[in-house]
């Protein structure tokens, strides 16, 4: 019985696409879109927009899985401080990684639709903007996903997914219609499942493990380093492109950008040894930090 609700709490993307498979394309024609153009639209949702937005959650879900053990063992042997400790740091370093990768992609919707779908970079574009919250949502949701499978609580994942989708449903079916929405209104279905899914299972963690966030750690100072890391993303681009180009500017200023943002948080003190072991090739990353005695 336990497979069930993992499974289901691992399929958040495919329910998303088979909501989206149902409604998108009907409520278009509905809308007096061609079959022809509703078909285009849809294809600019899942196959280009929505295949940006889910990428970050690669690392999430890898990271969701590794959180299930270690808090099934702590909860096993009693031992709820070490299993608060870790909830709270898993929330963090996911917000660490979610956060600039949705101001990233914010700050080059446009320009990254210019490189990968050069036909109509801006309708696709600003479909990618509408969608950047989801990014931030999903990871929080695929990482208390598998805290709440650690604590043993695998069915809140699927009654909060399941909400969601409820209400994805009504705002995509009746919002698509539109004509002057189209398929935004399917956007912001999507976005509405996930905040709803995030805000469940968020509430049930903090009521059940008597936890408490501090703004600082967890509003603030991400929130400065991805707001400095944007400023300057959008300063390098608009500088860049004068110089070599839209295509070359947008690589680059992707990769000035999380210098950017590794420095300040690092400055700034916003993430933690422990923490920052925990993320993929954190080690390393550890070590040179160590080495230029950016970080003890």
């Amino acid at each position: 019985m336990v497979a069930i609700p993992i499974t289901i709490g691992a399929s958040v993307m495919p329910l998303v696409n088979m909501v989206d498979n149902v409604i998108v394309i009907k409520r278009l024609v509905a809308a007096g879109y061609s079959l022809k153009q509703a078909n285009a639209m849809f294809g600019q949702l899942t196959g280009f927009a929505m295949a940006i937005i889910n990428l970050p959650s690669v690392i999430t879900i890898a990271m969701s899985m590794s959180l299930v053990p270690s808090i099934s063992e702590s909860y096993a042997i009693g031992n709820k401080v070490k299993a608060r400790k870790d909830t709270q740091s898993a929330i963090k370093v996911t917000l660490l990684m979610v956060l600039p990768a949705a101001f990233g992609i914010a700050a080059l919707a446009i320009p990254i639709m210019q490189l990968l779908y050069p036909k109509q970079p801006e309708m696709v574009g600003n479909l990618l903007l509408v969608l950047t919250p989801c990014v931030i949502f999903l990871g929080l949701m695929q990482t208390m996903n598998g805290i709440l499978q650690g604590m043993g609580k695998p069915m809140v994942p699927v009654v909060a997914l399941g909400v969601g989708m409820f209400f994805k449903i009504i705002i995509s079916y009746t919002l698509t219609s539109v004509p002057s929405i189209n398929v935004f209104g399917s956007a912001l279905g999507t976005i509405s499942a996930y905040f709803i899914a995030v805000l469940i299972e968020l509430r049930y963690i903090k009521k059940s493990m008597k936890i408490k966030f501090s703004i600082k750690d967890f509003i603030l100072r991400p929130l400065i380093t991805v707001l400095t890391m944007f400023v300057v993303v959008k300063l390098s681009y608009g500088f860049l492109t004068n110089i070599v180009g839209s295509k070359l500017s947008t690589v680059v200023s992707i990769g000035i950008g999380a210098v950017i943002y590794g420095i300040v948080i690092i400055l700034i003190g916003g993430i933690s040894k422990e923490e920052l072991l925990t993320i993929p090739k954190g080690d390393k990353i550890y070590k040179i930090l160590k080495k230029f005695n950016l970080m003890r």
